[in-house]
């Protein structure tokens, strides 16, 4: 009878340190992401250094042609949109070998980057698991993730994804 006592007691503890009325965050509120990534030429750097202005993460795989698709939609969303500062990042074992002819057969005029940790492709990133690509993910300029959206978007839909970060 103690050794059930004294595991419920230690599931009590643990549960009470994890729910969300103990943590650093109220409830409702996310906290900042925060990843680490490689630029094709391996020089590393912190999602959190984007926090200056709302940002779109667009994951993707170089070899997906629903990514390609996307990438079209996303280049028409942002002529006409300024204000979104957007990032790509390569889902796709070996990235870095990819990035430098992705970006210039197709003309890719944002930043392109991977995870040189692999940790968003396995799910093990402050993202939690992706479950496919195209991804779009929107950051809000505090570093905390607003929406996620799966699959090609047009620009419209694009738009509403991003419209609560640009909301005074």
């Amino acid at each position: 009878m103690t050794k059930r006592l004294l595991v419920s007691a230690c599931a009590w503890l643990l549960t009470a340190c994890v729910t969300p009325e103990h943590s650093e965050f109220p409830r409702g509120i996310r906290p900042p992401v925060e990843l680490l990534l490689s630029r094709a030429d391996g020089t590393r750097f912190q999602l959190s250094s984007l926090r200056d202005r709302p940002t779109l993460l667009f994951l993707f795989a170089t070899y997906d042609t629903a990514s390609q698709l996307a990438l079209g939609h996303l280049e028409r969303f942002l002529a006409r949109e300024p204000r979104i500062s957007v990032l790509g990042v390569a889902l796709q074992p070996d990235a870095n070998a990819f990035l430098d002819p992705y970006r210039d057969a197709l003309s890719v005029d944002f930043p392109l980057s991977y995870d040189p940790g692999n940790t968003v492709l396995r799910g093990t990133s402050e993202l939690g698991l992706i479950t496919s690509v195209p991804a779009f993910i929107a950051i809000d300029t505090l570093g905390r993730v607003s929406a996620t959206r799966y699959g090609v978007a047009t620009p419209d839909e694009l738009g509403e994804l991003v419209e609560p970060l640009l909301s005074p």
